[in-house]
């Protein structure tokens, strides 16, 4: 499956409903520091590759392949190492799968739909 996941997808992402999916504190609007939004972005990176997967917008071996391609050239244009880089992913990638993990079906459904409407209007 192809998806119409964008930057304009997480920009909306962060300014709208799918507030309980972004990773961190920093992630919310009145703190701005350069460094923190950097790791806003590879947090909301991880959360959101992991969310397509879990919604049914992308195939385990999209996602390997973005990760991938991800890890190669993130740190470098972020100022990261790639030891910081992955850990700060992992981290992520933790804490959204224990959200996940906690959701009921109806929660998890009500994701699935959000991430759904928001692939429709980055198109």
């Amino acid at each position: 499956m192809k998806t119409g996941i964008t930057l304009d997808l997480l920009a909306m992402a962060l300014s709208g409903p799918v507030v309980h999916a972004l990773p961190s504190e920093r992630a919310l609007p009145g703190n701005t520091s350069e460094h923190d939004i950097k790791l806003s972005l590879i947090e909301t990176g991880a959360t959101m590759s992991e969310q397509t997967l879990k919604c049914g917008l992308v195939s385990e071996k999209e996602l390997q392949q973005t990760r991938a391609r991800h890890r190669k050239n993130m740190p470098g244009q972020l100022g990261f190492s790639v030891a910081e880089y992955d850990s700060i992913y992992t981290k992520a990638l933790t804490g959204f799968q224990q959200r996940w993990s906690a959701m009921n079906a109806q929660q998890r459904e009500q994701e699935r739909q959000q991430i759904h409407m928001l692939n429709k209007s980055s198109r």
